[in-house]
């Protein structure tokens, strides 16, 4: 019930948050933008390209996951993710966003990678968790934001995910935290 209530407020809170932006540019694709933990499945699913499962192995979560399961890195089983594409700075760009499914996940709280194309396969560019992960309407230097949300306490949490040139984390934005303490 609570996870259920959670994903509501945060659904809600990145609806009300988007809307706010209307001059912004608006993607016609009909690609998916929100992405949450609680998902069965991804509108336009993909499958996760074999190179994109090799950078997985590198990730904590997904090390912890082969561990407790005994699974040998070789052998990560691709049913464990949920991958759609999306366009970041244009329609020619191919990215891939990436959702951790058990026993890669917690409570209401996946991890999320998203990935770019490059010479060799893919190039991680952001990995991040919580509750869910949005591709905002907002674009910095041409490329779309990615927000990250999570409710704690009843409370929202949202992380903006893009610097200007990267995709770091930049701003915490916790509905639980006194800043001026």
């Amino acid at each position: 019930m609570k996870s259920m209530l959670a994903v509501a407020v945060f659904t809600a809170v990145v609806a009300c948050l988007t809307s706010l932006c209307p001059g912004q540019d608006r993607h016609s694709s009909g690609e998916q933008r929100s992405f949450g933990a609680e998902d069965q499945g991804f509108r336009r699913p993909l499958s996760v390209p074999l190179t994109i499962l090799d950078i997985l192995t590198t990730q904590d979560e997904v090390k912890v996951a082969l561990d407790i399961k005994n699974v040998p890195s070789r052998e990560l089983p691709p049913s464990w993710f949920l991958a759609s594409e999306v366009h970041l700075a244009g329609p020619n760009e191919r990215d891939i966003v990436v959702m951790g499914r058990c026993p890669v996940c917690g409570a209401s709280v996946v991890p999320f990678w998203v990935f770019r194309p490059h010479k060799h396969g893919y190039q991680l560019i952001m990995a991040g968790g919580g509750l869910g992960l949005d591709i905002t309407h907002h674009r910095t230097n041409g490329y779309l934001d990615i927000q990250t949300g999570l409710v704690a306490q009843q409370k929202l949490s949202t992380s903006v995910w893009f610097d200007g040139t990267e995709y770091n984390l930049v701003r915490d934005h916790a509905g639980n935290r006194d800043d001026h303490r």
